[in-house]
């Protein structure tokens, strides 16, 4: 019997297929990016990442750049999910938003092929960490062949 997953939003959800919905918390590493020149625009926040230290943010490389050619200027955390966050008032306050200052996109992504699609953002402060907000947990184990 699988347990039900407290839900707040009732809006539906954008542009996910077969997802559940997630914990208040639940994946403190997850990070939103925004494209728009203010944060206050909902459909200027289009791809999502993993904060994996106080600057840096783990990501797609083609998410520096959007379908209308603005960059990547944005990363909120402290959420756990995009609609939540722009419709419901109380959960914005529970995020906080970090200006990108440097975009790294691996040296052979070449789109629109999948292969070396990954890149890293600085953020321009360091990120407060907290109980909905700290790095994802990377294997720290050297790889051993069998």
């Amino acid at each position: 019997m699988q347990s039900e997953v407290p839900f707040e939003s009732q809006l539906p959800p954008l542009s996910v297929v077969g997802g559940i919905p997630a914990y208040i918390k639940q994946f403190p590493h997850m990070a939103l990016i925004g494209f728009g020149d203010t944060t206050a625009d909902e459909e200027d926040w289009r791809c999502g990442g993993s904060l994996i230290s106080e600057r840096w943010i783990l990501t797609a490389a083609h998410c520096q750049q959007s379908s209308g050619n603005l960059m990547a200027r944005w990363v909120r955390l402290g959420v756990s999910e995009r609609v939540g966050t722009l419709f419901n008032e109380s959960r914005v306050d529970r995020s906080k938003d970090y200006q990108i200052v440097e975009h790294i996109i691996h040296p052979d992504y070449k789109p629109p092929s999948l292969y070396n699609d990954i890149a890293l953002f600085r953020l321009e402060n360091d990120v407060e960490f907290s109980e909905a907000v700290r790095p994802i947990c990377l294997n720290s184990y050297p790889y051993i062949r069998h």
